[in-house]
């Protein structure tokens, strides 16, 4: 979720100081990265609550208050060091979890051998005892092979609200509930697909996908001296803030059940969220064309928004409410819209499923729009004016990409004239000069 937002001046309560501590703690560790900031944070809380025996209850179940966290981004980025700071702060606070570069099946899941006096020796695996797992490169998890498929349908069931774990091995069967919270990162490859998109594994997360543009690798590498000076005990400072302010709050205004705090969902702000659910649904229909082929697969999407109601489940524990209303239910949902962009922009980012009467439209807005200017247009300001007219959707990157492959297939010309030190596109028609 983009800062622009304006996150800070919608929370209140323990969520509002809380933030404030979680962004000067993250600051020690990231640089930039705001997109990231504010969803790792509300995973945290999600880990400590769960922890602490809070429940949020809706569809007839007290669930278990986690979301699962995907980000897609360049290598080098920060999103390894962004995991790093939610790791090491939940290791401060004593919650079981694990960072992983590699992982296997049979250590995710457990595995059955033959002990002594031919009695099954059962050992169970990472969700059985972890809390959360971070993968600073989870690529690995996305691979096609019949390996990974079955490590992603695993991943698939443990991240189910439910988390039911239910294996048959040679030995035996396993069978548990796993509570545990994953996150992961990864750069943006061909093993992110469209076949890996539609599976069902990053339905259930919050993908987070998110180009950073060249100026802002430059500007880190001229401003990462506060990074370089930040101290262990600035670090840690924060780290006791933070466990401080979390240990001080209480739940006495959540409902018991048994060993459980249960926070409810009110009634009326959920018939509002459906309202508001239903009209994006229609507004995405809209955009993604019933011809299109990103329609089937968006559609699997829109059917589970389950993880807005985590987050809103948990900024309102987080500020002791029993029951749930409208401004954490909107909160919620507009970072599982962020999730539904993400994922129609990767899909966008493989042209390969913009069909070809799309493609057409696309090509002749571009047309008539250089005709309308009736001269060459710098590269870089063409690409801009064409995503501020909202002529084509898709997100500036992907625009700029449909702009060279037009070029690469002779429908636009790159001219011989330049324009403050940027190259000057044309149509064919006009030879290609400058202006």
């Amino acid at each position: 979720m983009d800062e622009s937002i304006g996150m800070e001046g919608r929370l209140s309560g323990n969520m509002a100081k809380l933030y404030a501590t979680w962004k000067r703690y993250f600051a020690k560790s990231v640089w930039r990265n705001e997109h990231l900031c504010f969803p790792l944070f509300v995973q945290v809380l999600g880990i400590w609550l769960g922890h602490k025996g809070v429940r949020l209850q809706y569809h007839g179940r007290h669930n278990y208050p986690r979301i699962h966290i995907f980000i897609i981004q360049q290598s080098g980025s920060g999103k390894g060091e962004a995991m790093k700071a939610a790791h090491e702060l939940l290791q401060s606070l004593g919650i079981e979890g694990h960072y992983l570069s590699k992982t296997s099946d049979p250590g995710l899941v457990g595995t059955i051998k033959e002990g002594k006096e031919g009695k099954p020796d059962k050992k169970y695996g990472l969700f059985y005892y972890a809390k959360y797992l971070y993968w600073d490169e989870g690529s690995m998890l996305l691979k096609s092979s019949p390996h990974s498929e079955d490590l992603q349908d695993n991943i698939q069931m443990a991240t189910d609200d439910q988390g039911s774990i239910e294996k048959a091995l040679a030995n035996g069967y396993i069978k548990y509930t796993t509570s545990t919270a994953i996150c992961a990162g990864s750069y943006l490859e061909s093993h992110i697909n469209a076949a890996i998109l539609g599976r069902g594994f990053f339905q259930r997360m919050l993908v987070i996908y998110h180009i950073i543009p060249k100026q802002e690798t430059i500007d880190f590498n001229l401003q990462k001296a506060a990074l370089i000076s930040a101290t262990l005990e600035e670090k840690e400072a924060e780290m006791h803030e933070f466990a401080n302010e979390l240990n001080s709050i209480g739940f006495e205004g959540l409902r018991k059940v048994g060993e459980s705090y249960v926070v409810d969902y009110d009634k009326q702000a959920s018939e509002k969220f459906s309202l508001k659910l239903g009209a994006i649904a229609k507004d995405a229909f809209d955009l993604y064309r019933e011809n299109d082929g990103r329609t089937q697969i968006m559609s699997t999407y829109l059917t589970r928004s389950n993880q807005a109601l985590m987050v809103a489940g948990i900024l309102a524990a987080i500020n002791g409410k029993q029951v749930i209303g409208d401004e954490e239910l909107d909160i919620g949902l507009e970072l599982w819209f962020s999730h539904l962009n993400s994922a129609n922009n990767i899909l966008l980012n493989h042209n390969k499923l913009l069909p070809a009467n799309q493609r057409e439209e696309y090509w002749q807005a571009v047309y008539m729009f250089l005709l309308a200017a009736g001269k060459p247009i710098a590269k870089t300001k063409l690409g801009d004016a064409l995503w501020q007219s909202g002529k084509l959707k898709m997100g500036i990157t992907n625009i700029r990409k449909l702009v060279d492959e037009f070029i690469a297939e002779g429908k636009l010309v790159v001219s011989d004239g330049k324009e403050n030190n940027l190259k000057l596109v044309s149509l064919p028609q006009w030879g290609g000069a400058g202006a």
